[in-house]
């Protein structure tokens, strides 16, 4: 979007307001967002109440940019600043919210563009703790992601039949940076992808920090995502599953603007609805 779009966009509340607003009811028909009856009315608080089942809602319920108490201009200031990939703290700062909220806005990004991208299947993934877990304790547990190449766009899937340390057990080609554990091809998948502070004991110490990984047909994908892994500092395998969404979705579309995308995705309704 041209600055001078941005500038008239931000200027007032109202405005922003608007723009979210016209995003979320594109074809300018609103419905219930629990039973999509199209029987509604208008209350006195300008929100809208079912005629079927009796749900009284807003512009924004069970919409993304529903789930946490901002304005529409600071929503659109987040989506700007995500966008230039602002880290979280300077984020919060600029945008003058705390820093817990600018991590559940980026948490709720991350999962409209997860969504976007195909079925949640964050509803399997398992929260392990690095911090409470170890080798010996059921590490060998937590999620392994798989990455796929077709046509330019990247995949991220998950793993169900294969534990972490199986996959370092069983896979000498891998490489390790921060965290973050890229493998060589198996079987369906071009790699596989883990996260984990440690690794289990007698993993060769050949390991070369920041060593080309050997990803085959996604040089171009590594490139790209290695100086952003930096960022994750989370402490769940879905964290990284959304993390790994928000790398594929930007690759995807790594020269384009992302903004009115963004801004798209934040105004649908979340799933189950």
């Amino acid at each position: 979007m041209p600055l001078k779009s941005l500038e008239s966009l931000f200027r007032s509340e109202r405005r922003s307001f608007l723009h979210l607003v016209n995003e979320a009811w594109r074809q300018n028909r609103r419905f219930c967002v629990r039973c999509h009856s199209a029987k509604i009315y208008r209350l006195a608080d300008k929100r809208y109440r079912c005629a079927r089942c009796g749900y009284t809602f807003h512009d924004f319920t069970r919409r993304w940019i529903g789930e946490l108490n901002l304005t529409a201009r600071q929503w659109l200031w987040i989506v700007k600043l995500f966008e230039l990939e602002i880290p979280a703290a300077q984020l919060a700062k600029e945008v003058g919210i705390s820093y817990p909220t600018a991590l559940k806005a980026i948490y709720l990004l991350r999962r409209a563009i997860a969504q976007a991208s195909g079925p949640d299947e964050s509803l399997t993934v398992e929260n392990v703790s690095a911090a409470t877990q170890d080798w010996n304790a059921g590490d060998e547990h937590a999620r392994v992601f798989g990455l796929t190449e077709r046509n330019g766009k990247i995949d991220i899937s998950i793993v169900g039949h294969l534990g972490a340390a199986a996959v370092i057990k069983e896979q000498p080609n891998f490489v390790k940076q921060g965290p973050i554990i890229f493998t060589g091809r198996v079987g369906q998948y071009d790699g596989l992808i883990l996260w984990r502070f440690r690794l289990p004991p007698g993993t060769p110490k050949g390991l070369t920090k920041g060593k080309s990984p050997p990803l085959d047909g996604l040089d171009s994908f590594w490139s790209f995502v290695r100086p952003r892994l930096g960022r994750f500092h989370r402490t769940s395998d879905q964290d990284l599953f959304y993390f790994l969404k928000e790398l594929a979705f930007r690759y995807q579309h790594r020269d384009e603007e992302l903004f009115n995308s963004l801004v798209s995705l934040m105004t649908q309704l979340m799933p189950n609805n």
